[in-house]
């Protein structure tokens, strides 16, 4: 009669059909299991150790596979034989590869066991996103056309857009950053824009590090430069005259020639005083009047 034994590896019943004179249906006896085979899991997770699907993996000479929704490739039936195993993140979906980067190992050479699963793990992180926007004190309105710089801390972070105008339709978007590494944003005037603006505050804010999950967001603000023009007349006609102002405690003079319209440039946002009009006293010629003939 057949006997039933129990794999002392997977657990699993197998069955003996040879002959077992006097034994019972199931005798319960623990054989050493025939497998003289191993094999390899590799998991690929993120930076949440969440698993990622589409991965390309490879196990020694045995067909790449991508890794199931779980974030799992199955590589069995291997010989007792050290492996090379690795992840190609660049062949991998291109969503997956657009969205992840590797930061740690990529490789490694596990020995396979017999009767043993040998898991192996890698981890690819996400991406994040830094948006900039560059905005008025005054009116909180965005400024176009401002140079954003930005860089990171060593030269393989990247790709970067390190030089992008900024919009004044919304911020400019910094893509494919690494939270593993640390970025510094700065803007810049052209001569134009620093006729008309002064940044508020430093050029370059502080170094950041940015979330995969945001947002990540940087806003330089500028201070409008502003200009006043002044004309003092007699009747319709200019006259010479010296005026004073004052703003913030600072005292500025115009002085006005007979051509007309004198102006301050660079003047801070706030309230401007006259404080004084000195018009010369013109000067006479006495001429004597003598009568004719």
């Amino acid at each position: 009669m057949p006997a039933h034994f129990t794999c002392p590896i997977c657990g699993k019943p197998f069955q003996c059909d040879g002959p077992h004179e006097g034994a019972s249906e199931d005798i319960g006896i623990v054989k050493e299991c025939p497998l003289h085979v191993g094999a390899i899991y590799i998991f690929v997770k993120d930076d949440t150790g969440k698993g990622v699907a589409q991965v390309k993996t490879m196990c020694g000479t045995r067909k790449p596979t991508n890794t199931d929704p779980e974030g799992f490739a199955f590589y069995e039936q291997l010989e007792v034989n050290p492996y090379p195993v690795s992840i190609e993140l660049e062949n991998s979906d291109s969503t997956v590869a657009e969205e992840h980067y590797t930061f740690v190992r990529a490789s490694l050479t596990p020995t396979v066991e017999k009767g043993k699963i040998t898991i192996v793990e890698f981890q690819i992180n996400r991406y994040g996103t830094l948006e900039v926007e560059v905005k008025r004190t005054d009116t909180k309105a965005r400024v176009g056309a401002v140079n954003i710089h930005v860089t990171g801390e060593r030269s393989s972070d990247g790709p970067l857009k390190s030089d992008e105008p900024s919009l004044d339709t919304g911020p400019v978007r910094f893509e494919k950053l690494k939270p593993t590494s640390v970025y510094k944003a700065a803007i810049h005037l052209d001569e134009h824009q620093d006729k008309k603006f002064r940044i508020s505050g430093a050029l370059e804010q502080e170094p950041i590090r940015v979330s995969p999950d945001g947002p990540n967001r940087i806003e330089f603000l500028l201070d409008p430069i502003y200009w006043i023009k002044l004309r003092i007349l007699e009747g319709e006609e200019p006259v010479s005259a010296t005026i004073l102002l004052q703003q913030n405690g600072k005292e500025e003079t115009l002085a006005q020639d007979m051509v007309g319209v004198q102006g301050l440039e660079n003047l801070d946002a706030g309230a401007m005083t006259v404080n004084r009009i000195e018009v010369p006293t013109p000067s006479y010629e006495f001429v004597s009047i003598k009568p004719k003939g």
